[in-house]
């Protein structure tokens, strides 16, 4: 649940569109734009998406990110970074390392809804600058850059039918923070 005052610190609806054109993850896309979108414009072949998802297998790592309270997210949105435990940065910094692109799925606990999704952009413990205040006013764990390629209020009974089979073949909204997901289940969200 986001106030009116945080979605002005968000990337614009235009930038998310056409972020999302391009990567095929329409899902994402604000509301408004679904509505206005021409069918020309956002149709991409069964064919094309096969290509796209088995071309990023092993360059695309996807991780479900869980934010105690909206206000972190909305704190992580304007300074670009995000903090998490050890046990997490470890298989984030794993991912990263490994060369692959890691996309970052974030939800709020109790929400009912991923908050949007953004790509580590550094290793865990490099984010320049003082540690990241969240909003007990108290850093957290091991801090890294990243950057928002879309904030969209993603209700899980969108995506009930996505399951995991890294987690027991839960839906993917059942996870702890830092649970991966197949590319193929990160690609659909």
């Amino acid at each position: 649940m986001t106030s009116q005052t945080s979605l002005t610190k968000r990337p614009s609806q235009a930038k998310c569109k056409q972020h999302l054109l391009k990567t095929s993850l329409r899902m994402w896309m604000p509301l408004a734009h679904k509505q206005t979108q021409s069918t020309s414009a956002g149709v991409f072949s069964a064919a094309r998406n096969s290509e796209e998802r088995s071309s990023k297998e092993g360059r695309v790592r996807y991780f479900v990110i869980k934010s105690f309270n909206q206000e972190n997210i909305d704190i992580a949105v304007d300074i670009g970074g995000w903090s998490t435990t050890n046990d997490v940065a470890y298989r984030l910094d794993e991912a990263f390392h490994s060369g692959a692109e890691v996309r970052l799925f974030f939800s709020v606990n109790g929400s009912g809804t991923f908050s949007g999704y953004a790509v580590m952009k550094t290793a865990a413990g490099r984010f320049p600058g003082p540690p990241i205040l969240w909003s007990n006013n108290k850093p957290f764990g091991q801090s890294f850059v990243i950057e928002w390629k879309c904030l969209y209020n993603l209700p899980y009974s969108a995506i009930e039918h996505l399951r995991n089979p890294y987690n027991e073949d839960k839906v993917v909204y059942h996870a702890r923070g830092g649970q991966e997901l197949p590319c193929s289940v990160g690609d659909e969200m």
